[in-house]
């Protein structure tokens, strides 16, 4: 039964037991639960595609993955060949003409992408009901800070991984695309230890002299980022650049050597998030890390002392 709006602040207080970003976190989830009502039911109750539906000559294999804008489909390709993808598409409970947009400017963006480290477009087109969709290939990967966890990978292992994702994003950004949302879940490594950068949902087009073309999608207070990685270009809602994908990459490097996020929030507001990202000194990563399961040294200082000097220039 749901609780009364005296009733639920005290369960919130009493459940988050003093954490502050926490119970930010449940209020701002409770405060979006209701402004929704129940349009949501329906979309949760009623997947957009299921399992042995077909798209083209693409069958579903397994319900969708959510992520903040798509539905990613495992699905295998059945006509003349048999090969295994994943088809996205956008979440039908948030469908606009924005989002379309955008997920039309990814299929452009990866259509210009072609790095052996970067998922690849494999098809796309527009299903039966006119919802457009894209596929790509199928990267069965885990997160890179959960792999190098996971494998007890030393120091100069894990640096080769990360430079070897750095390729990747400057390949992407030498055809004028800024990925904007570098994160440890967009950077997948295979079981044969091979980087794959995912997700160009919320990428950007540049045109030659580095301002954005025509397709402005991100608007003021609809931002679309990940807090512990955004950059301060992109908390600020500053026009998109590539050292908003250095800044990413330092706070990615940083997680993977010391063990531990670059940034603290007390809440995930706008005001706070900008405090954070803009002005506060991250901790020196010899600190964050305390005592870590990987040897570390010089060279973790070195490396994040200059991302952290990039970070104070884009700040």
């Amino acid at each position: 039964m749901p609780l009364a709006q005296e009733q639920r602040a005290q369960c919130v207080e009493e459940s988050c037991a003093g954490d502050g970003e926490l119970r930010a976190d449940v209020e701002r989830m409770l405060a979006a639960m209701e402004a929704a009502g129940d349009f949501l039911e329906p979309a949760v109750q009623e997947p957009l595609l299921r399992r042995d539906s077909k798209v083209g000559p693409y069958v579903i294999l397994d319900d969708a993955v959510r992520g903040g804008m798509g539905l990613v489909y495992k699905a295998v390709r059945e006509d003349d060949y048999r090969q295994l993808v994943a088809l996205k598409m956008v979440r039908p409970e948030i469908e606009t003409g924005v989002l379309l947009a955008r997920f039309r400017q990814e299929r452009q963006v990866l259509a210009l992408l072609n790095h052996p480290n970067i998922a690849h477009l494999l098809d796309g087109g527009t299903t039966a009901d006119g919802r457009p969709y894209l596929v790509m290939e199928w990267v069965d990967g885990t997160p890179i800070t959960e792999y190098c966890t996971g494998q007890h990978l030393p120091l100069r292992s894990r640096l080769k991984l990360f430079l070897i994702v750095c390729q990747a994003v400057a390949h992407a950004h030498g055809n004028l695309v800024v990925h904007r949302d570098l994160k440890p879940s967009n950077i997948l490594i295979t079981p044969e230890g091979v980087p794959k950068l995912l997700d160009f949902g919320i990428a950007k087009l540049l045109s030659v002299e580095g301002d954005e073309t025509g397709w402005g999608l991100t608007q003021a207070g609809t931002r679309a980022l990940t807090p512990d990685y955004a950059s301060p270009e992109q908390v600020r809602g500053d026009p998109p650049s590539t050292s908003s994908d250095v800044y990413s990459l330092g706070a990615v490097l940083y997680e993977l050597l010391a063990g531990a996020k670059p940034h603290r929030f007390t809440a995930r507001t706008a005001a706070e998030m900008e405090r954070v990202v803009c002005t506060e000194d991250v901790v020196r990563p010899s600190t964050a890390a305390g005592e870590p399961d990987i040897p570390h040294g010089n060279y973790v200082e070195t490396w994040t002392t200059l991302f952290s000097r990039r970070w104070r220039r884009t700040g």
